[in-house]
């Protein structure tokens, strides 16, 4: 049960008993000790992990320039003006 369950089990109890009966001692302390747990947050230690090392890059073909501009794309043109 985490936080927020806890809580809105406590809540129901409230709202059953309508807040006329109040937990004895024993529950009270019951309540205290578990509020204790619940609102306890342990995370682990966080472990630095080294990105392993990407091998070095060769292509597999020889890289050639692309074609070049405007000789290679089609021109537009307007025949309405």
């Amino acid at each position: 049960m985490d936080a927020q369950q806890f809580a809105y089990w406590l809540q129901g109890f409230v709202e059953l008993t309508g807040g006329k009966t109040a937990p004895t001692t024993e529950q009270w302390k019951m309540i205290c000790e578990h509020l204790a747990l619940v609102f306890k947050k342990v995370t682990p230690p966080l472990e630095q992990q080294k990105a392993p090392a990407l091998p070095p890059y060769t292509p597999s073909q020889p890289v050639m320039p692309g074609p070049a501009w405007p000789d290679t794309y089609p021109k537009i043109t307007c025949t309405v003006c």
